[in-house]
C-alpha cells in the first residue's frame, strides 16, 4: 500500500523535473538556456516541488543561487536570488513558466 508520504514525494519529484524541463526548453535570444546563461556547478531538488540552481556562471549582479518554487494552487512560480556569500537579491512571485527563463536572465543582468 501507497502511503500518502509516498505519494507527495512522487508528485513533488516529478514537479522538479517539469520545472527543469521548462527551463532546458526555452529559448533567450534563440539559445537555450543553459548555453545562454551558463550551466550551474550544481542542481538540487528541495523535495517541494522546486529546484535549485547553485554556483551560476560570473554575473554583473552577483547571483549565485537560484530558486524556484513551484506554487501548485496559482501554476506559477516563485523565484529567489541569493549570491554566493548568501545575500538576498531579491525574490519574485506569480511567473508563468513562460517568462520564467526570461526573468532570471534579466536578473543575472546578462542580457
Amino acid at each position: 500500500m501507497t502511503t500518502q508520504k509516498e505519494i507527495d514525494k512522487a508528485f513533488y519529484n516529478e514537479t522538479s523535473k517539469n520545472t527543469l524541463d521548462t527551463l532546458n526548453q526555452s529559448k533567450i535570444n534563440g539559445f537555450p538556456f543553459f548555453a545562454y546563461a551558463g550551466k550551474p556547478k550544481n542542481i538540487f531538488s528541495d523535495d517541494k516541488g522546486g529546484i535549485i540552481l547553485a554556483g551560476m556562471k560570473r554575473n554583473p549582479n552577483q547571483i549565485g543561487k537560484v530558486h524556484i518554487k513551484y506554487d501548485e494552487g496559482r501554476d506559477t512560480y516563485s523565484v529567489d536570488f541569493t549570491t554566493n556569500r548568501g545575500k538576498e537579491k531579491g525574490s519574485l512571485d506569480d511567473i508563468y513558466f513562460d517568462q520564467l527563463s526570461n526573468i532570471i536572465i534579466d536578473k543575472m543582468g546578462i542580457r
